[in-house]
């Protein structure tokens, strides 16, 4: 059977204090990224623009951007997939506000994670030791 793999471009936003903005969907438990998949006519950066703008409410401009990494981890929210996820960061120029099927946001410490708090696989591998 061949691998399912789902490409995705995601936005690391990180506060003063060093933590990493991350985004729970309506109906799943580990805490994500903000970001999506790509639509057939858009690419990475404008996939990360579009995601983080319907997930938060957060309008950033290409120039606002700028690449932190790209790494293969297995998918949070879909069983025997790998997501391709290209990450950018950004500095937040504004409150998020929960949107598009957000159920909850929350600022994760990379050098502490607290107890509870389910994490996808990429963040834990890969983000977080990149910003830490």
């Amino acid at each position: 059977m061949a691998e399912s793999r789902i490409v995705v471009a995601a936005v690391c936003f990180v506060d003063d204090d060093g933590r990493v903005l991350t985004v729970r969907r309506s109906g799943t438990e580990p805490f994500i990224l903000p970001g999506g998949k790509l639509r057939s006519d858009e690419g990475l950066a404008s996939a990360a623009l579009r995601a983080v703008d319907e997930c938060l409410g957060i309008t950033l401009q290409l120039v606002d951007l700028a690449w932190l990494g790209t790494w293969t981890a297995l998918a949070a929210n879909h069983p025997d997939h790998n997501v391709i996820a290209t990450v950018f960061t950004a500095i937040l120029p504004q409150e998020p506000v929960p949107g598009a099927g957000i159920e909850e946001i929350h600022w994760v410490d990379p050098n502490g994670i607290e107890s509870g708090i389910k994490l996808a696989p990429l963040l834990e591998q890969f983000v977080l030791k990149s910003v830490a």
